[in-house]
């Protein structure tokens, strides 16, 4: 399935359908997240004029579900169906994967200082509605040479994850190091 804008995006060959697509809110590039039936899923990201970025190519064994760009920086924080959080650096490509509490699938990222509520306070939107959070847990990012010094009260994501039995569970993450 082709994705067009302004110019044809060339996705990768392993690229076979598409599922989410977001442009960073200040510099021109573009993520796609993409299924594929035999390898899971691959997250790619794009230039302004359609040019694939390899260094940034992303591929798991399970399906990407939730793509959400730091509202400054180019950091790109990805959620997955297996509960993993992976943040990939553009343009160098550097990954940090997330130490997870659990397997459920994350429906939702948002960075903290940048949403509708204060994640300070735990309350989230569930469905458009507000909801107080459950089953908060604090979370510390790994090192890694993708770690990048900055004040901690900076903007931070915060992944919803989906828990068995049609029952949300809402896991906050402290990412000290973007």
């Amino acid at each position: 399935m082709a994705v067009y804008f302004d110019h044809r995006v060339e996705t990768p060959e392993n690229c076979e359908d598409p599922s989410q697509l977001t442009w960073h809110s200040a510099l021109s590039i573009l993520a796609v997240a993409s299924r594929n039936s035999s390898t899971g899923g691959n997250v790619n990201i794009y230039l302004q004029q359609g040019e694939h970025v390899e260094s940034c190519h992303v591929e798991r064994p399970h399906r990407p579900t939730m793509l959400c760009w730091h509202p400054i920086k180019p950091v790109l924080a990805q959620g997955w169906e297996n509960g993993e959080v992976l943040l990939l650096l553009h343009p160098s490509g550097d990954q940090n994967v997330l130490p997870s509490t659990h397997t459920a699938h994350i429906t939702l990222l948002e960075w903290m200082g940048h949403q509708s509520e204060s994640a300070g306070s735990q309350q989230f939107r569930h469905g458009g509605h507000p909801a107080r959070a459950r089953n908060v847990s604090p979370l510390q990012p790994t090192g890694g040479s993708g770690a990048v010094d900055a004040d901690p009260a900076q903007h931070h994501p915060v992944p919803h994850r989906a828990a068995p039995g049609s029952q949300r569970r809402v896991s906050r993450m402290e990412l000290n190091g973007i």
